[in-house]
């Protein structure tokens, strides 16, 4: 599973990052065999305003089960619960998706390996 994180508006420090990839291997780790790219954009999106006003959106790339990327959106004031909750709800719809794939007969091919 290779993380990336994109922020707009939003200062994306290593501290950030860690958090988000630590929080998503939590939420997601279950699911590394079958997920590729995980991409986090967050986002200001009142600018100065204030406000509830940040928001996150996880895309999950599951490689080969022919649904397509799993998206999840949130959005908070507060940074470090607006990752919490976007990495929770992200697992339990990819969850969701397996499960969906399962009962559907289909068989998870591995990954490609990105050296992680």
């Amino acid at each position: 599973m290779w993380v990336e994180v994109i922020g707009r508006g939003v200062e994306v420090d290593e501290a950030v990052r860690y958090r988000v990839e630590r929080r998503l291997r939590f939420a997601l780790g279950r699911f590394g065999g079958v997920l590729g790219r995980v991409a986090v954009h967050s986002a200001d999106v009142n600018g100065p305003r204030g406000g509830v006003d940040k928001q996150c959106r996880v895309v999950a790339d599951v490689t080969g089960c022919g649904y397509g990327p799993v998206v999840v959106q949130n959005a908070a004031a507060d940074l470090a619960a607006l990752i919490d909750r976007a990495a929770d709800r992200a697992g339990r719809a990819v969850r969701r998706r397996m499960n969906r794939a399962r009962l559907s007969g289909w068989r998870a091919a591995p990954a490609a390996s990105e050296g992680n």
